[in-house]
């Protein structure tokens, strides 16, 4: 449900990464999920261009998605996914991001990000990686599930 590409911190170009989910692995949904602090403009487009070009109504669900990555004593990481062809970015920071021409659009804490998505069809799943999801704070009309294991980290 949650991957990266070569666009943040994976390998292989985004259109590889729902392509491998699809056909390789024969899941049958997807998000792709990148650090917020690493999607420029141009890779959030081609995150929503790659993610309904693959979507296969029926067959399989390719989710526009992003992964808020505030630290956590901000709220933690949080994937979010929404259900239909677009969605709005709202990072929690553009340290790496030269272009700051859009960054009034940040929420610095997770509880600026409930707001910002109190009106969205969106899915917020607190994720248990890098930056684990502080549970001090919870959107129940948001966040309907939590993630109990990450294979982040884990190698054979």
């Amino acid at each position: 449900m949650h991957g990266q590409s070569e666009e943040t911190v994976g390998t292989n170009p985004v259109s590889s990464y729902f392509r491998f989910a699809r056909e390789s692995a024969l899941v049958d949904f997807a998000g792709h999920q990148g650090n917020d602090f690493q999607i420029t403009k141009e890779v959030w487009q081609e995150i929503r261009q790659q993610a309904n070009r693959q979507n296969d109504p029926g067959r399989f669900v390719a989710y526009v998605g992003w992964e808020w990555s505030g630290n956590t004593p901000v709220g933690g990481d949080h994937n979010v996914y929404y259900p239909g062809e677009d969605g709005p970015l709202h990072r929690s920071s553009h340290v790496l991001i030269n272009d700051k021409s859009d960054a009034a659009t940040d929420c610095a804490h997770v509880t600026d990000l409930y707001r910002a998505l109190a009106n969205v069809d969106a899915l917020l799943v607190p994720h248990v990686g890098g930056r684990y999801a502080n549970l001090n704070w919870h959107d129940p009309n948001l966040e309907a599930v939590i993630e109990v294991y990450s294979e982040w980290g884990e190698f054979e």
